[in-house]
């Protein structure tokens, strides 16, 4: 998948989870762990996004995050 389209389907289902009331990187997780897509809103097509990701790069991509978070708590 090339990097725009990654970054348009991320962005648009966590917009979709946010706009919903949701954590996107706690529903998105929970999405991963149990392989259930029902964590994720069908609000803006992002359950069908999300299935089209693949789980591989999702989890690079909150692993990503969860670092970076850690490093700002600490600076």
């Amino acid at each position: 998948m090339d990097t725009r389209l990654w970054d348009e389907k991320i962005q648009n289902i966590i917009s979709a989870l946010e706009n919903a009331g949701y954590d996107p990187y706690a529903q998105m997780r929970g999405f991963l762990m149990s392989g259930d897509a029902r964590f994720i809103t069908q609000s803006g097509g992002a359950r069908e996004m999300i299935l089209t990701i693949d789980p591989h790069y999702l989890q690079r991509y909150l692993n990503t995050l969860r670092r970076e978070q850690e490093v700002k708590r600490y600076v």
